[in-house]
């Protein structure tokens, strides 16, 4: 049996829940009309969540400085981009132009000012854990034999997070959208 959130879901006899995947594309695909298609895209995308931040983790225990970090920027602003289409938002209104650090500097602000402290706190939180641990694998053997320990569970997790607020970003922005209209 799969874990919760992986994209094939399975029943209790291990056979592969397609009705699942097909309601899961159905709801993703349909087109940002009512309040209650747009919470349903958002649940969906945070059962996805959790394959890009383990596919993170495994990135974070390369020992090399900076491959971690960068491969968590692509990994967010690619999916970045993904969400805000599927909540037919404008992914260039909301990033900008430039490399994917510069587009991940960005979605960072313009997520910090919109949504609530308690969220700009975990934000901060995890994206200074995974400066420390990067800073870590720039020491020669001990610190990066530290910062390859720590390095998958902080990218994991620094994924995770800023995943799930970005899909409530994305959440509130097309609610809002829904709302003025």
């Amino acid at each position: 049996m799969r874990a919760e959130g992986a994209s094939s879901q399975s029943d209790e006899s291990g056979k592969p829940n397609l009705i699942s995947d097909v309601a899961n594309a159905f709801i993703l695909s349909t087109d940002t009309i009512c309040e209650s298609v747009v919470r349903g895209k958002a649940e969906v995308l945070r059962n996805q969540r959790w394959s890009w931040a383990s596919l993170s983790g495994i990135i974070g225990l390369i020992p090399i400085p900076g491959v971690s970090l960068t491969c968590d920027a692509a990994i967010i602003v690619e999916n970045a981009v993904k969400y805000f289409k599927i909540f037919n938002l404008n992914p260039r209104d909301y990033l900008g132009d430039g490399s994917n650090i510069a587009k991940f500097q960005q979605l960072i602000k313009i997520m910090c000012t919109s949504l609530a402290p308690r969220a700009i706190a975990s934000i901060a939180v995890v994206v200074g854990a995974s400066a420390t641990e990067e800073g870590l694998k720039m020491i020669p053997v001990i610190g990066t034999a530290i910062g390859m320990v720590l390095g998958s569970g902080v990218s994991f997790t620094t994924t995770c997070v800023i995943l799930g607020h970005l899909i409530d970003f994305c959440e509130m922005e097309a609610l809002k959208n829904i709302k003025s209209t």
